[in-house]
């Protein structure tokens, strides 16, 4: 009886080998995904900005001089093309190390850090987030402005 109880337990039971390759491809996994979901996320949205300026170009241009709007434009895109490629190299780094971990490499050197290029870490540390904060503003400046040339025959300023 206690033979057979011992013997479901290691049934169930796995090595602290397995576990740990487990919670590493875990992570590898959420890592891509979440590389995969920035680029689609930047993407999206500098797709919105670029063609809701372009369906108010009118507009636009009566608030903001041409250049102003172009200089904005090409800094937004620039930022999105930043994310997308620093994501792509986050994808392939992770590809990479799940590739290495389940072809049984030891769990110590699957990824070693010396495997990524200064460059690509400084991209993908800075961005994101100056694509965000860049977007962030520009909307503001535009709101602000189309407020303040906006005229409403119902208030005076």
């Amino acid at each position: 009886m206690l033979a057979l109880f011992i013997l479901n337990l290691s049934i169930g039971r796995k090595s602290l080998k397995e576990k740990k390759m487990e919670a590493l491809a875990e992570f590898y996994l959420n890592r891509m995904d979440t590389a995969y979901q920035e680029q689609t996320w930047a993407v999206a949205l500098i797709g919105s900005l670029n063609l809701f300026v372009a369906s108010h170009s009118v507009m636009m241009l009566a608030c903001f001089r041409k250049w102003l709007l172009q200089t904005a434009l090409f800094l937004a895109s620039s930022g999105a093309l930043a994310i997308v490629w620093s994501r792509h190299c986050i994808y392939m780094y992770y590809d990479g190390c799940l590739k290495t971990l389940l072809a049984g490499t030891s769990v110590s050197t699957v990824c070693s850090d010396g495997s990524v290029f200064p460059i690509t870490q400084n991209l993908a540390l800075y961005s994101g987030v100056s694509f965000y904060l860049l977007i962030i503003v520009c909307m503001y400046v535009f709101a602000a402005r189309m407020i303040a040339v906006t005229k409403h025959p119902d208030i005076q300023t």
